[in-house]
This record gives structure tokens, C-alpha cells and sequence, in this order.
């Protein structure tokens, strides 16, 4: 899925042929679309008919995803996360006040923390800054010099994009629990590593498209 997310940025301004874009992404949207109003218009008929094709195991994680509180040992991790975020309210608990026991916080549920010790206030300013950083990067991107550096800023802004979503939704029950990391705020050496990477790169964009003062045009 993130190099997933990746391709399709590079490829949305790539100059495509819109009707290729909707021909690929046509099928898998009505799929999607479709199962929404299964589960929602004909349940009965989404679990006895659909759910049953699958193997105990994916069955389970997808009952704990969309019934965490109904499935309590399989959405274990998301039942607690939402739980936390909802009892920080608007400011929160305090700064490591919080109580609730989240299974892998410091890594996949960190939001959950965020939510549960600084509230509503809080979560609103980390996703603020994640969306002042994107609109850095894609401001860069469209003032780049040359056509490869926007296109390494909207692969870099397609993965960040898809990784605060995904990670923040899992957290407050939107999406399935993965294990993919929030950027810079997870831990874990190798995610941390890997996105100062991507910002190596977007500073490096940086200095090929910035002009300077005393520059001399050639």
C-alpha cells in the first residue's frame, strides 16, 4: 500500500490521460462502494454470504475492525485507542497523565496517547502541522525547475499523506489496524530513519529550485 500510494501520486501529475486514471481506479471504487452498502443496507447477508469466504483469522481481525466493542479480544487495540482519545476530551488528561492501557503505543497507537494526555486541542495541532508540512512540500513541487524533483515531491507527499491518514484513522476506528507507523512520532529507528530520508530529499529539491539574491543569470 505505501508504494502504492507512491505510484498513484507520481502518476496523478504525470500528464496521464485522465481516462487511463479513471479506467484503473473505476473497478477497485465500485468494489469498495459496493461492499459499504452491503454492510450497511444487507449485514445479514455480509456476514453470512461474504465474511464466510474467508479464513477464521481474516474473518476475526475484520469483526474486530468494524465491531471493536462488540469483539472485544480481536479490536482489542482498537477498542482501548478509541477509548483513550475519547476520554482526553478537549484538553486532555495531562502530560503522561493518562491511564488507559494501549498495546503498542509508543509505535502503531502514539496518536491514541496523544489524544488521551493533551485531548482535542492536542491531536488538532500535530494533524495542523502534518498538513503545514505537506503544504510545504507541495509548494516546492510546483515551483521545482525541473519536472523529476515534482515528481519525487508528490511520491514523498502521496507516502506521507497515506501514512498519517491510515495510521491516525486505525487510532480512532476509521480503518484497519496495519502497523503502519506516524510519521516522525512513532518509534522505531528504521521508520524515523527512512522518513528523514524523504526529507533529504524534498531539501534537496529545495536547493536545486531556490534563487538567490546575487545569483548571475547564464
Amino acid at each position: 500500500m505505501l508504494y502504492l500510494s507512491i505510484i498513484l501520486s507520481i502518476i496523478f501529475i504525470s500528464g496521464v490521460s485522465w481516462k487511463i486514471i479513471l479506467a484503473v481506479i473505476s473497478l477497485p471504487s465500485i468494489v469498495l462502494t459496493a461492499l459499504i452498502v452491503i454492510y450497511f443496507k444487507f449485514n445479514n447477508f455480509f456476514q453470512t454470504k461474504l465474511l464466510i469466504l474467508l479464513l477464521p483469522h481474516q474473518r476475526s481481525r475484520i469483526n474486530g475492525w468494524l465491531n471493536p466493542f462488540e469483539y472485544t479480544d480481536q479490536g482489542y487495540q482498537t477498542k482501548q485507542a478509541i477509548t483513550a482519545i475519547g476520554s482526553g476530551w478537549y484538553s486532555g488528561k495531562g502530560w503522561m497523565e493518562g491511564i488507559m492501557y494501549v498495546p503498542e503505543a509508543h509505535t502503531d497507537f502514539i496518536f491514541s496517547i496523544i489524544g488521551e494526555d493533551t485531548g482535542f486541542l492536542g491531536t488538532s495541532i500535530v494533524v495542523s502541522l502534518f498538513f503545514l508540512l505537506i503544504y510545504k512540500i507541495v509548494i516546492l513541487g510546483v515551483k521545482s525547475n525541473y519536472s523529476f524533483g515534482g515528481y519525487m515531491c508528490s511520491g514523498i507527499i502521496g507516502l506521507l499523506s497515506f501514512q498519517i491518514f491510515q495510521n491516525v484513522g486505525m487510532n480512532i476506528g476509521l480503518l484497519p489496524v496495519t502497523g503502519v507507523t506516524l510519521p516522525f512520532l512513532s518509534y522505531g529507528g528504521s521508520s524515523l530513519l527512512s522518513n528523514m530520508m524523504l526529507m533529504g530529499i524534498v531539501l534537496g529539491v529545495s536547493v536545486q529550485t531556490n534563487r538567490y539574491m546575487f545569483e548571475i543569470d547564464q
